[in-house]
């Protein structure tokens, strides 16, 4: 019996398994296992919309007995600490679990640099449980700005300015999209508890001089704009120095700035999860956990090893830079390592070099406004805001049909990537 582990259930975890079921699953000599600390998978790239209230957190999250309830895949929850590679054996808080053939697609958590301060007083938004953190925090502020009454009305009203100050630290896909939901969001909170939104500052802070930057600058340019003109403050070539309780200590040309803000909330960088990092001691690896590896997607120390999604650090012949942590990385190699394992396992077909064909990028800011970068062939082109809106819902409709099936989706449909703030 030759059995399949694949450790993380994110986007690449949940569609190397549901690829190796459908090549694998009726030899009865094969057994996949899918290895997560969660019970559900979450769909990253709608979880700005779950933190500020547009769609519920928990539509975000498909249970896992539910995405494989017809699928020969076993589904353990545990906390993976341990790779022994020589005994080809996982540990995990809960278990021992031995394997044949490992996939690591364990995805990434929060960066913090160092900077002091920041692991205690920010509010990441990575994970379901951020959001559900984040949205509680962002409605718990306009409650205590309604309800703040200090010494004199001078005061009051700086205290109230302090709590309803929002900085998002990190400009890149997640930041933006985060910030343009915020400052829909903040507008109903306002109306919601009698205040006026004047009192509101959402201020986006990054070290780098723009927005995006995997955007074309035109591109950047437009979505500043549209950040500007929600009333969202930008900061670039911003330094954060530290995080205190109530305020962030930013450097600007070489000035240190202390500003009193409500909350801090943070995207400014990922590094790979702890068991990535653990393995990435003890093999070939690049910085924050990333494991290098061969054409077949294996890790170039040990070919029982196949690594997916944001864990991969490949570069491709011909480019200069490794394949990107995004979501359509973990889909292509996703596919690409279970029609590798099953090469290997069956015999039948050939192994492939991953040669992987990026589409571009998209990003939503709000309700109603998107901006896209599409690449086809060797052309680049961007396309107008509805339809980018469009494509990204298609998107998101058509990946929700592969993880969940037909029968499912329409509820997805209807509920979670079409719902328009009143």
């Amino acid at each position: 019996m030759k059995h399949v582990v694949v450790l993380g259930a994110g986007y690449a975890g949940v569609l190397t398994a549901i690829y190796l079921e459908k090549k694998l699953g009726s030899l009865e000599d094969i057994s996949i296992s899918l290895i997560d600390r969660n019970t559900y998978h979450t769909m990253r790239t709608e979880i700005h919309a779950a933190a500020t209230g547009r769609m519920d957190p928990q539509s975000i999250a498909f249970p896992l007995e539910k995405i494989f309830a017809r699928r020969k895949v076993r589904i353990i929850t545990d906390t993976i600490t341990e790779i022994d590679r020589t005994a080809k054996r996982i540990t995990g808080t809960a278990g021992v679990y031995d394997y044949d053939y490992l996939v690591l697609a364990a995805g990434s958590k929060p960066c913090y640099f160092g900077i002091p301060g920041a692991s205690e007083n920010v509010f990441p938004l990575w994970t379901l449980d951020d959001a559900v953190r984040l949205k509680k925090q962002i409605e718990t502020q306009f409650l205590k700005a309604s309800e703040t009454q200090v010494e004199t009305q001078i005061e009051t009203q700086a205290e109230k300015q302090r709590l309803l100050t929002f900085h998002v630290v990190g400009a890149g896909l997640t930041g933006v999209e985060l910030a343009g939901e915020l400052a829909e969001y903040a507008r109903l909170l306002c109306a919601r508890y009698s205040l006026p939104y004047g009192l509101v500052n959402i201020v986006m802070a990054d070290a780098l001089p723009r927005a995006v930057p995997n955007l074309p600058e035109r591109l950047s340019d437009k979505v500043e704009k549209h950040l500007k003109d929600m009333g969202v403050s930008l900061v670039f070539s911003a330094k954060v120095i530290r995080v205190d309780d109530n305020a962030i200590v930013l450097e600007i040309n070489g000035k240190q700035s202390s500003l009193p803000t409500g909350t801090v909330i943070w995207s400014a960088g990922i590094e790979c999860a702890d068991i990535s990092q653990f393995m990435a001691k003890n093999v070939e690896s690049c910085g924050r956990g990333r494991i290098t590896q061969d054409g077949l997607l294996r890790s170039v120390a040990d070919t029982a090893v196949y690594v997916a999604g944001d864990n991969m650090f490949y570069l491709p012949p011909g480019k200069k830079s490794p394949v990107p942590q995004m979501v359509e990385n973990c889909e292509q190699s996703a596919k690409a390592v279970a029609d590798n394992i099953a090469a290997d396992v069956t015999g039948n077909g050939r192994t492939k070099q991953y040669k992987p064909s990026f589409h571009g990028v998209m990003i939503s800011i709000g309700n109603d406004y998107a901006v896209a970068q599409i690449r086809m062939g060797p052309f680049k082109m961007s396309v107008p805001s509805p339809v980018a809106n469009s494509m990204k819902r298609f998107i998101n409709v058509m990946y929700l049909t592969e993880v969940l099936g037909i029968s499912q989706v329409f509820h997805c449909i209807r509920h979670e990537f079409f719902t328009k703030r009143k």
